[in-house]
C-alpha cells in the first residue's frame, strides 16, 4: 500500500468522516457475544428506536423472510427467527443507515440497488449451502462494497478523477483505485469494519478472490464472490451472465437450474426487501432489464454457435452438446423471468428468441444425428 493509500484510510476513519454507528447498532453487535441477552432484551432494545423498529418488521414480513401470518411485534420477530437472525437484520437496516446515500454527482440508487441484490443472494446462497447463519450472510453481501461510497466521501475532486463508476465491474473499481491511489475499496473496507468492531466473518466479504486462491478462500469470501458476481450481471454492462453458471457450478457444484433460481429469487423479492430497507428499487424495471440481458446473450450465444458448427470437424457433436448446456441454462432463467412478467411488452421479443432457440436447437441436433 502507498503512503497516499495509508494517508486516505486514515482520512476515511478520522473523527467526522467516518459515519458513527448508532448506540442501538453497536449494542446489537455487543449482543453477538453474550449468550444471556433474552427475547425481551432485543425486543426492547430495538423497540427504542420507532423508525428501525416498523422497517425490521416490513423486513421480517417481506417475501423473502415471511413465515406464515404477519409478524405485528418485534417480540414476535425474534420468537420467530430466533434472537440471533433478527439481531442480525437490524443490524443491517443500522448500518445501511450509517452510510452515505448521495453525493459527488454518483449513482447511489444503483449502488443501494446492487447492494441489496447481493444480499438476498448472499443469503439464500448460505441457505442453499446449508451455512449456520443465511441473515449474516445477508449482512456480508450488503457491505461487500462498503469502501466504494466511504472512499468516495474523503477524495477531493482531483483525487477522484477518473473513478469509472458504480456500474462498472469490481476489476474496473480496482484497478483505478490502484493506479490512482493506492489503496482500493476492499481494503479500506477492512479497515473500517474492523474500526467499527463488527465480526470478523463479515470482513471475510471484503476479500478479493483470485483464481489461484478459491480453494483456500472461507465461504463467506466465496459466497460474497459469487452473490457480486451476480448482481454485477444484472446491472454491469459488460458482466457476464453466463459467468454466474460456470461459477456457481464450479465453486458450489450447482446447477444451471439451481443458481437461476437463486437469481430469480433475488430479483422477485428484491421490492419488499428494498421498501423495508428504504432503498428506491423498480422491481419490474430490473427484471425486465435483466431478461433483456438474458435474450442478448442467447442471440450471441446462438449465432457463434451456429458459426461454429459450419466449420465442420470431427468435434462438432460435443461443441453443440456445450453449446446446447450453455443456451439452456440461459434459456431456464429467460422463462422464469418472462413469466413473472407475463403479460407486460418486454416479454414478446424474450419469448419470440426463446422460440426461435428451440427451433434451433431442434434442427442442429436433427442435423447431426443424419450425419452420424
Amino acid at each position: 500500500m502507498s503512503d497516499l493509500g495509508q494517508q486516505i484510510i486514515q482520512r476515511v476513519l478520522a473523527k467526522g468522516n467516518l459515519p458513527a454507528l448508532s448506540t442501538i447498532a453497536v449494542r446489537l453487535m455487543q449482543m453477538a457475544a453474550d449468550d444471556m441477552v433474552s427475547v425481551s432484551e432485543l425486543a426492547e432494545l430495538i423497540s427504542q428506536d420507532p423508525g428501525l423498529a416498523t422497517r425490521l418488521l416490513r423486513l421480517v414480513n417481506s417475501v423473502a423472510y415471511r413465515r406464515g401470518d404477519e409478524v405485528a411485534s418485534v417480540q414476535r420477530a425474534v420468537a420467530l427467527l430466533g434472537l440471533n437472525e433478527v439481531r442480525v437484520l437490524a443490524l443491517s437496516v443500522s448500518l445501511k443507515d450509517a452510510l452515505p446515500a448521495k453525493g459527488g454527482g454518483h449513482d447511489y440508487n444503483l449502488f443501494w440497488r446492487t447492494s441489496l441484490h447481493r444480499a438476498i443472494l448472499a443469503r439464500h446462497g448460505a441457505a442453499a449451502l446449508g451455512m449456520p447463519n443465511p441473515e449474516e450472510a445477508f449482512v456480508a453481501g450488503l457491505i461487500t462494497e462498503i469502501g466504494l461510497p466511504l472512499l468516495l466521501r474523503v477524495l477531493s475532486p482531483q483525487e477522484a478523477e477518473g473513478f469509472p463508476g458504480f456500474e462498472k465491474s469490481l476489476r474496473d473499481q480496482v484497478v483505478w483505485a490502484h493506479r490512482a491511489l493506492g489503496v482500493d475499496h476492499r481494503q479500506l473496507g477492512r479497515a473500517v469494519l474492523s474500526f467499527w468492531g463488527l465480526p470478523e466473518v463479515l470482513h471475510d466479504s471484503q476479500r478479493i478472490i483470485p483464481p489461484s486462491t478459491e480453494s483456500s478462500a472461507p465461504p463467506m469470501a466465496l459466497l460474497c464472490d459469487f452473490a457480486r458476481r451476480a448482481a454485477e450481471s444484472f446491472f454491469a454492462p459488460g458482466a457476464d451472465l453466463e459467468d454466474v453458471h460456470r461459477v456457481a457450478k464450479l465453486r458450489f457444484g450447482w446447477s444451471a437450474e439451481e443458481a437461476n433460481q437463486l437469481l430469480f429469487d433475488s430479483l422477485s423479492q428484491a421490492g419488499e426487501v428494498a421498501e423495508a430497507m428504504e432503498i428506491d428499487l423498480d422491481q419490474e424495471h430490473d427484471i425486465g432489464a435483466v431478461l433483456e440481458k438474458a435474450r442478448q446473450t442467447i442471440i450471441e450465444l446462438r449465432a457463434r454457435m451456429v458459426g461454429e458448427l459450419r466449420l465442420g470437424g470431427p468435434g462438432r457433436q460435443q461443441a453443440f452438446l456445450q453449446f446446447k448446456s450453455r443456451l439452456l441454462g440461459l434459456g431456464g432463467l429467460a422463462r422464469k423471468l418472462a413469466e413473472a412478467l407475463s403479460g407486460k411488452e418486454q416479454t414478446q421479443a424474450a419469448e419470440e428468441e426463446l422460440l426461435r432457440l428451440d427451433q434451433a436447437l431442434a434442427q442442429i441436433e436433427a442435423a447431426l444425428a443424419q450425419r452420424a
